[in-house]
């Protein structure tokens, strides 16, 4: 009797210690997580500067499609507004476009959507995590 008291002690003090630790890591409260001070204690790598130029294009149809270009351009802004990605395509790498922090990618791309298909020379920082590289634009022109 004794021995099922105490795994059932031992198992109950387990179980809060496990939610408590759940508690500390918990995204469903992205109000709070969205503060500067939580995205920099909470996420540890900070982005690398970098400037760069290539073609702001729509991931969805490039990747699965090949599209791409001026012809392109209304289908692409159509995808971004809805929040589809969009990356910037430099010689030969692709960089997908993300927001500051847990920002929507429908707000991150409003400023963005005038450059769609079009060369631009951008400054931000870049993320890359096994071999995907996450582009954070800070400032962009059109042009290369």
């Amino acid at each position: 009797m004794k021995a099922i008291i105490l795994t059932t002690a031992f198992l109950a003090l387990l179980s809060a210690q496990s939610i408590a630790e759940n508690k500390k890591h918990d995204h469903s409260n992205h109000n709070d997580h969205n503060s500067k001070n939580m995205h920099k204690g909470h996420h540890a790598m900070d982005g690398k500067p970098i400037t760069i130029s290539g073609e702001l294009i729509g991931l969805t149809c490039f990747i699965k499609h090949g599209s791409k270009g001026k012809s392109h351009r209304s289908c692409a802004k159509d995808c971004a507004e809805k929040g589809l990605p969009i990356g910037l395509l430099s010689d030969g790498q692709i960089y997908q476009v993300s927001g500051d922090g847990h920002k929507s990618l429908v707000e991150a791309y409003k400023p963005l959507l005038k450059y769609m298909e079009s060369k631009v020379r951008v400054k931000g920082k870049v993320f890359e995590r096994q071999g995907l590289k996450m582009l954070v634009i800070d400032k962009i022109k059109e042009g290369s």
